[in-house]
């Protein structure tokens, strides 16, 4: 009786190597999301690191830039603080950087803020309160900034639609692959073997483009060369740009064209605005494109002063022929200019003759 007990209680053998198979995956799947756990923790803390880090090489680059006064480059740097310091644009800041404004309380504000034990983003965001406070307010001065007026208010594209037209740009039926681009303004940046182009996000209009022309086709002379810059500049959606000046390279040309506008009769040139083409002589064909200048500077209206002096009146001022003057817009002044071995500039509000240019 006692062993037939025994029999109908005892484990079946298949079912107790099933139990201990089964605590042995339960003792395995815990040890491995242990294990998982502490992996993702380690390259977690490292990826913070990591990131702290890209944070202050870029503070440290956005200081460095600003003691040097290269604005554009302090602009990039600053995108990356806001990027890896977890801030949120600092339009201020930027506004003030791109615009050349920048104060000594802006730096110093910037400069100082890591020695008091801060973050970037503390960092970052007191330079920008900073920088707030010593820019014209828009009811007072319109506009605070004054760069990419052009692009702000355009519609973002999407990257689709920017890689057409990077391809149509560079021409040849190449194929392009999308790189990531922290620069300012924003832009989707595109690469091939031998040529780059960025679009920008904001309207779509190309900002630079660089490709390498190689070849053997027919060696074209420098009319051609430039009849192709120019029809390459309206093919970028910049209208009535004038030709400023030409370089012969080894191999090609380099124009340097800027913005103009029309005033009255007359057409203005605007030197701060540059567009820089290069042409491949081999060909004709454009290899070099840099409209970073005429973006930045061109504004979405002109504030002109009055034209008191017109072109006769220019003319008796500077005791010239009024046919060799030409006039131009700087820094929100209009001046009739007379090039010679003297640059002799006749402001047209007010008569003063200057003998520099005031875009230099």
């Amino acid at each position: 009786m006692r062993k037939k007990r025994e029999r109908k209680y005892r484990t079946n053998p298949l079912v107790g190597a099933a139990l201990a198979l089964s605590l042995l995956l339960t003792a395995a799947v815990c040890a491995a999301s242990f294990g998982f756990y502490f992996y993702v923790k380690r390259e977690s803390e490292a990826a913070l690191e990591m990131r702290e880090r890209c944070a202050y090489e870029a503070y440290l680059s956005l200081c460095e830039d600003l003691g040097r006064r290269e604005m554009r480059a302090a602009a990039e740097a600053l995108s990356r603080c806001e990027l890896f310091g977890g801030c949120a644009e600092a339009d201020g800041l930027r506004a003030a950087i791109l615009s050349g404004s920048v104060t000594d309380e802006t730096a110093e504000a910037l400069r100082g803020a890591l020695d008091g034990g801060a973050t970037v983003y503390e960092a970052v965001k007191r330079a920008d309160e900073a920088a707030g406070r010593a820019l014209p307010q828009e009811d007072d001065a319109g506009d605070a900034s004054g760069v990419w007026a052009t692009l702000r208010d355009r519609d973002e594209i999407g990257e689709a639609e920017a890689h057409r037209l990077a391809a149509d740009f560079v021409g040849g039926g190449v194929t392009l692959t999308a790189a990531e681009s922290r620069t300012f303004p924003p832009v989707y940046t595109f690469l091939c073997k031998n040529a780059s182009a960025d679009i920008t996000k904001a309207g779509g209009r190309l900002l630079t483009m660089y490709v390498y022309r190689h070849g053997g086709a027919e060696v074209r002379d420098g009319e051609v060369c430039l009849s192709a810059a120019k029809k390459f500049i309206c093919e970028a959606g910049i209208s009535g740009a004038a030709f400023v000046s030409e370089t012969e390279e080894a191999d090609g040309y380099a124009y340097v064209f800027c913005g103009t506008f029309r005033l009255a009769d007359e057409t203005v040139l605007c030197p701060g605005e540059t567009v820089k083409v290069g042409v491949c002589a081999r060909g004709g064909a454009v290899r070099f494109f840099d409209a970073t200048g005429y973006y930045m500077q061109r504004p979405a209206e002109y504030d002109v002063p009055r034209m008191k002096f017109d072109r006769r009146g220019a003319s008796a001022q500077l005791g010239a022929d009024a046919e060799y003057l030409t006039p131009i817009y700087v820094e929100g002044r209009l001046f009739w200019r007379l090039s010679g071995v003297k640059t002799l500039l006749c402001d047209a509000e007010t008569g003063e003759i200057r003998v520099q240019n005031p875009s230099k």
